[in-house]
């Protein structure tokens, strides 16, 4: 498989080649930059893996919205995941059941009193009752241009063994002109994990 991405071959190896490049389209990591060198990926509660996962084709994607829509920008990650039921799937839970590639959609959800909603154009929708692929997934992701926190969210449920979780990734892009950008796009990821735990949290109470 191949994706296009919109950037001179520089800035996609830094993407590809180090670990903090990683944090803006997969997931933490690690990574040695010589030929050999190793390469450990952080998956939330499901650890850390030398290698990598499956979901390339997701990720690729992740790789190629980065550099196009939030290039230069300071990248954190949110990442929420909560063990769930049979049968549970969160995209319908936010009324993002149905959602279409390319056109706007928005996850909204109460939580301790507070109405939550992000709206995006959506640019990846999987899934349905009985998901998608070997882990079942059944998820919607969006891209968010504007707000505190503009980046690519991801909503979803997908099976593990004999586990299933709901999932709410954050990949968060601050405009590098922000003082200081790093810290503001960390101190913006909190605020997302923190919203949507509760979120997460209220509906399967």
């Amino acid at each position: 498989m191949e994706v296009a991405v919109p950037a001179t071959a520089e800035e996609v190896w830094e993407s590809v080649a180090t670990g903090p490049g990683y944090r803006r389209w997969f997931v933490e990591a690690e990574l040695e930059p010589r030929v050999g060198g190793t390469l450990v990926t952080h998956h939330g509660d499901f650890g850390d893996s030398e290698g990598t996962l499956p979901g390339w084709r997701s990720a690729l994607r992740l790789l190629a919205e980065f550099h196009t829509h939030f290039a230069g920008r300071q990248t954190a990650q949110a990442l929420v995941m909560r063990e769930v039921p049979a049968g549970h799937r969160l995209t319908v839970l936010l009324g993002l059941d149905g959602a279409v590639v390319g056109q706007q959609a928005t996850a909204r959800a109460e939580a301790g009193g507070r109405h939550l909603a992000v709206t995006g154009m959506v640019i990846e929708a999987s899934g349905g009752p009985t998901g998608e692929g070997p882990t079942q997934q059944d998820s919607v992701v969006l891209r968010v241009a504007d707000g505190a926190a503009p980046g690519v969210y991801e909503f979803g449920t997908m099976q593990y063994g004999e586990t299933r979780m709901s999932v709410v990734r954050g990949y968060l892009h601050v405009p590098a002109d922000a003082d200081p950008g790093v810290a503001e796009a960390a101190q913006a990821a909190r605020a997302v994990e923190h919203d949507w735990a509760a979120v997460l949290d209220a509906l399967l109470a």
